[in-house]
């Protein structure tokens, strides 16, 4: 039987994250560093580009990163201590070459090749691998293959809107009369309502027919910062399965990766997977290039910009590659227009607060929000309107019912099919019954 996985987190008076703790284990501290710890400073230049990051602590300054940027706002170069790297776009804008030179050893290249529709549809790595995309009518990437060699590997991915529901992960072996045994696994991600900020991660092992056996899935909630990307992974048995340190762009150092850098001993190779693969709201990394697959675009976080130019245009921002200016309180879910963190919507807020992506709720959401409203300010003034089941049903968003049985409705003074900014504003609705309504209005928007 599972047991119910406990996230806590506490805010400062400013109503910003301080800390997360799962299952008592501390995962995030917004706490200000001790003196002499590391101090990141950031450099822009007059065009609000990142120029320079500088790394001090208390033994003086330990590395800088320089950004080098062309006049149609691409970063064609990054220099870091030992090491350089270069961008190459063609005359669409599109990234199609990345050059890292680092000392003592051999350039190594990641060529990038694009359809009419700015769709990226093949990768080649430094060691000659390739990767095949493909789309599907909408935009969204539906799978991705392992072209050449003995080894066979296929990812099928599976959506729900623009929310990444399901990966199916297929690999094995070709052998001389074609493609030999082949094993599957699949992975699903549960979001919040939005669609953006991730709940659990869940491994669904296939049968020998291929098919999902959903009864020993095996459930991994996520801990995710406060825009939403993933900080930790936790198993039913509430240990700590992966932990990640995203820097400010994005990228993301993992566990794993630390121990590398730290001398530490690697339990492994990278598979095509990571552990968790999401990354900011809306963004999925690819293990083969380290880029950031953004639904309409791909995001870079070495540089903190996109490999191709905004779809729709200066709309999206004056600078057209760039992603967000303030990556701790920005987001781009879909990679075409920024977004500020969304604060849920919850009783006591405006009915017509906008969605998370910036545009006016729908009817139906409006009048769930007023009723709960309702309730919220019953409890709160002890009116004593209701009774303890009217209340329940508030709370869900439903109406209370009316004598005859039948749920009350909300009138529109000016009527909805008149729109004005304050068509929604509960100054401009009436509580009214079925039969009112109808003699109201007899157009009424149920």
């Amino acid at each position: 039987m599972r047991t119910a996985f406990q996230l806590t987190q506490a805010y400062d008076p400013a109503g910003r994250l301080a800390e997360q703790r799962a299952g008592g284990v501390a995962v995030f501290s917004g706490m200000p560093p001790a003196p002499g710890e590391l101090v990141r400073h950031y450099d822009w230049d007059r065009a609000g580009r990142l120029a320079r990051i500088r790394d001090a602590g208390a033994s003086g300054v330990r590395g800088e990163t320089r950004f080098h940027h062309d006049l149609r706002d691409q970063t064609v170069a990054v220099e870091r201590p030992g090491a350089r790297e270069a961008y190459r776009y063609d005359a669409r804008g599109r990234m199609v070459e990345r050059i890292l030179a680092e000392q003592g050893f051999r350039p190594r290249r990641w060529r990038y090749r694009w359809d009419g529709f700015d769709q990226l549809v093949e990768l080649e790595t430094p060691d000659g691998v390739r990767w095949r995309y493909s789309y599907d009518a909408f935009g969204r990437r539906v799978g991705k293959t392992l072209l050449g060699g003995t080894a066979t590997r296929r990812v099928d991915y599976v959506w729900q809107g623009i929310s990444l529901a399901e990966a199916w992960y297929r690999s094995g072996h070709r052998t001389g009369e074609g493609k030999g045994d082949e094993s599957l696994s699949i992975e699903r991600w549960h979001f919040e309502p939005d669609g953006l900020r991730p709940l659990a991660k869940e491994l669904v092992p296939a049968g020998p027919d291929a098919e999902p056996v959903l009864a020993e899935a095996q459930w991994l909630p996520i801990v995710a910062d406060q825009l939403g990307a993933p900080h930790a992974l936790f198993g039913e048995d509430g240990q700590c399965h992966w932990r990640a340190e995203p820097e400010l762009w994005g990228r993301t150092r993992t566990a794993r990766a630390l121990l590398r850098e730290r001398g530490g001993s690697d339990a492994g190779g990278e598979g095509d997977t990571a552990p968790c693969a999401l990354r900011f709201p809306g963004q999925w990394e690819d293990a083969e290039s380290g880029l950031h697959y953004n639904l309409n675009r791909y995001y870079d976080p070495e540089t903190g910009q996109y490999l191709s130019p905004d779809p729709i245009g200066v709309d999206g921002g004056l600078r057209t590659h760039a992603y967000v200016h303030d990556p701790l309180r920005w987001f781009d879910p879909d990679g075409l227009a920024a977004c500020v963190k969304f604060k849920r919507w919850k009783p006591g807020d405006a009915i017509d607060k906008p969605m998370p992506d910036g545009s006016p709720p729908k009817w139906d959401v409006v009048r769930s929000r007023y009723w709960k409203n309702r309730a919220d300010a019953a409890v709160r003034e002890n009116t004593g309107e209701f009774d303890a089941a009217t209340l329940a049903r508030m709370r869900r968003g439903a109406a209370p019912l009316d004598a005859n049985g039948n749920p009350m409705e909300l009138h529109h003074h000016v009527p909805q099919r008149a729109p004005s900014p304050n068509t929604h504003n509960p100054g401009n609705l009436r509580e009214v019954t079925r039969e009112q309504h109808s003699d109201l209005d007899p157009f009424r928007h149920l």
